[in-house]
């Protein structure tokens, strides 16, 4: 995660739709095995906090009944955090945590990124 004058740059694993089932004889180039990450870009930043729950705990979370799902990426409606009409609030369900953002627009900025970490995504981009 890369914040900068109201900006933030969160990239993150993503998995491999392709990856082969166990068992397959898939051969170590197999398309299903290359990793990449994508990257979302938040503009108009209030506040971001990046913690837990994660996916086992996500029932914990205080809008778990809104909807949350494990691994998703969720727009919260009616939400107490965002100032009506200039901002939302999004949250993406992670593995091992929960990201949180009230900002005023969000967008995919880079879709696939070939490389392994977020911080290798994050440096590709100039980030």
């Amino acid at each position: 995660m890369y914040e900068n004058g109201g900006t933030a740059w969160v990239a993150y694993r993503c998995h491999n739709a392709d990856f082969p089932e166990p068992g397959s004889g898939a051969s170590a180039n197999h398309p299903g095995f290359d990793e990449y990450c994508a990257v979302l870009r938040f503009t108009g930043v209030e506040s971001l906090t990046l913690g837990p729950p994660g996916d086992e705990r996500l029932y914990e979370h205080p809008l778990h009944d809104a909807g949350l799902e494990p691994s998703s990426f969720h727009v919260v409606e009616d939400s107490d955090e965002a100032t009506e009409g200039e901002t939302a609030h999004w949250i993406v369900s992670f593995h091992d945590e929960t990201l949180e953002v009230i900002a005023e627009d969000a967008d995919v900025f880079e879709a696939r990124v070939d490389v392994s970490t977020p911080e290798q995504a994050l440096s590709q981009i100039g980030k």
